[in-house]
C-alpha cells in the first residue's frame, strides 16, 4: 500500500515547531549549559533532537535495494542494538554532546539551518523510496515517521527544560500518536493500550512503548 505524502508533511510540521521553540532560547543564553533531560544539558538535548533532522538528511541519499523494516513500528520494535536508540548509553550521550557542540556559538541559527536543509530535501520526495538507515532498508516515509515522533517528544522535553509552552500541529501529534500506539501493539501491549485509551482500563505507572 503506498505511503501517504502526509507522513512527510507531519514531519515538516514538527520540524518547523521545534525550530520556533529553539529560537525562543537566546544564542548566548546561560540555559544552554543548564539542565536539559536527565544528565544532559540543554545543549545536549537540542543536539540530540537535531539528529532527527541530520539522520533524515543523510539516509534520504542512501538508497537501499531490500526492505528490511516494514514500518515505523517495526523499526521501534527492533532490539535497541540494531537501531542505536538505546543500546549503548555512553555512545548515545557522546552523540548528543557532539551534536550539541556542533551547534556552535549560535545554536538556534545552526538548528534552523539544519532543519531548512532537511525540509528542502524531503519536500516532494517519494515517501515509498527505499533508503538505508542504521538498521537496514526502510521506506523513507516509515523512517521519517519515527523521526516525527522524536521531534515531538523531544520538543516537549525542550519546552519543559526552558519552561515554555509548545504547540504541535494536529497532524504531527496524530502521526506521533499513531507511531506510539502501533509500537505498543508491536511490543505486545496492544490490549492494555486499547482498553486504557477507551476508558476501559488503566495503564500501569511507568508504562511506555520504548
Amino acid at each position: 500500500m503506498p505511503t501517504s505524502p502526509d507522513v512527510l508533511t507531519a514531519y515538516v510540521d514538527a520540524a518547523d515547531t521545534v525550530v520556533a521553540l529553539v529560537e525562543r532560547i537566546g544564542p548566548v543564553d546561560a540555559r544552554w549549559d543548564g539542565p536539559g533531560l536527565g544528565h544532559w544539558t540543554l545543549r545536549d538535548l537540542v543536539g540530540h533532537t537535531g539528529l532527527a533532522l541530520s539522520n533524515v538528511l543523510t539516509y534520504a541519499d542512501r538508497p537501499a535495494g531490500v526492505e528490511d523494516i516494514g514500518s515505523a513500528e517495526a523499526y521501534y520494535a527492533l532490539d535497541a542494538s540494531q537501531t542505536g536508540e538505546g543500546a549503548d548509553d555512553a555512545a548515545i550521550d557522546r552523540r548528543a554532546r557532539d551534536a550539541g557542540v556542533a551547534l556552535g556559538t549560535d545554536p538556534p541559527a545552526a538548528f534552523r539551518a539544519l532543519a531548512h536543509r532537511t525540509v528542502a530535501r524531503v519536500d516532494g520526495a517519494d515517501p515509498d523510496a527505499l533508503v538505508r538507515c542504521v538498521a537496514g532498508g526502510i521506506r523513507l516515509g516509515a523512517y521519517v515517521a519515527t523521526r516525527t515522533a522524536e521531534l515531538v517528544l523531544h520538543g516537549y522535553d525542550i519546552a519543559a527544560a526552558v519552561d515554555v509552552a509548545v504547540l504541535f500541529s494536529d497532524r504531527a501529534l496524530a502521526e506521533t500518536a499513531t507511531v506510539l500506539a502501533r509500537t505498543g501493539v508491536a511490543r505486545g501491549t496492544g490490549p492494555r493500550l486499547v482498553l486504557a485509551l477507551s476508558g476501559r482500563g488503566r495503564l500501569p505507572d511507568g508504562y511506555g512503548v520504548f
